[in-house]
C-alpha cells in the first residue's frame, strides 16, 4: 500500500496548489520569482501541468511548450522560445502584440486584428479566426477550418495562408 505521501494523486493536488498560488501572485499581469520556479517544482514532482492565461509575459516563465487556442481549436503550438521569436498564426502575433513592455519609450503596435470575436456556439465549419483575421483569403471563406500542420521548424500551424493553400 503507497503511503499518502508518495500518491501521484496526492503530488499533482500538491502541485496543482503550488501553480493556483503562483498564478494568484503573478497577478495576471507579470511573472514573479515563483513563477520562474514553476517548471523545476513540475520537474521534481515528476508531474505535467496544464497553465491556461492570455498573458505569453507569464508563459514563458511557466511552460516548455505553448499551444494557442481561439474559440476552442488550437491554432499553433510549438516549444515557447521558437514559437515567441517566430510566432506564423495572425491571433499568436496579436497575443504577443499586447504583451505590456515595461519601457516608457516603447512604440506599441497594435495588433493586426479586426472585428469583434466571432461566433463561440455552433460555429460554422470554417476557420475560427476567419472574421478577424488580417491574412484570410477567398479560400479561407470555402474551406473548412485548417489543420495543425507542421511548418518544419517544430511548430504547428492552422491556417491555410501559413500552408501555403490560400
Amino acid at each position: 500500500m503507497k503511503t499518502p505521501s508518495k500518491s501521484p494523486l496526492l503530488k499533482l493536488v500538491a502541485v496543482l496548489a503550488v501553480f493556483a498560488m503562483v498564478a494568484a501572485a503573478c497577478g495576471g499581469t507579470t511573472p514573479d520569482t515563483e513563477a520562474t520556479d514553476a517548471p523545476d517544482l513540475a520537474s521534481d514532482f515528476g508531474v505535467s501541468y496544464l497553465y491556461i492565461t492570455h498573458d505569453l509575459a507569464v508563459a514563458r516563465y511557466m511552460c516548455d511548450r505553448i499551444a494557442v487556442m481561439y474559440l476552442g481549436k488550437i491554432v499553433e503550438v510549438g516549444e515557447t522560445e521558437t514559437l515567441l521569436a517566430n510566432a506564423q498564426h495572425p491571433y499568436t502575433r496579436a497575443l504577443l502584440a499586447a504583451v505590456p513592455v515595461p519601457d516608457p519609450s516603447h512604440q506599441k503596435v497594435e495588433p493586426d486584428i479586426k472585428g469583434g470575436i466571432s461566433k463561440a456556439i455552433n460555429p460554422p465549419d470554417v476557420c475560427r479566426f476567419l472574421d478577424r483575421c488580417p491574412i484570410a483569403t477567398s479560400y479561407c471563406e470555402s474551406n473548412p477550418h485548417p489543420p495543425l500542420e507542421d511548418t518544419g521548424d517544430g511548430a504547428w500551424v492552422a491556417s491555410h495562408v501559413v500552408a501555403g493553400r490560400a
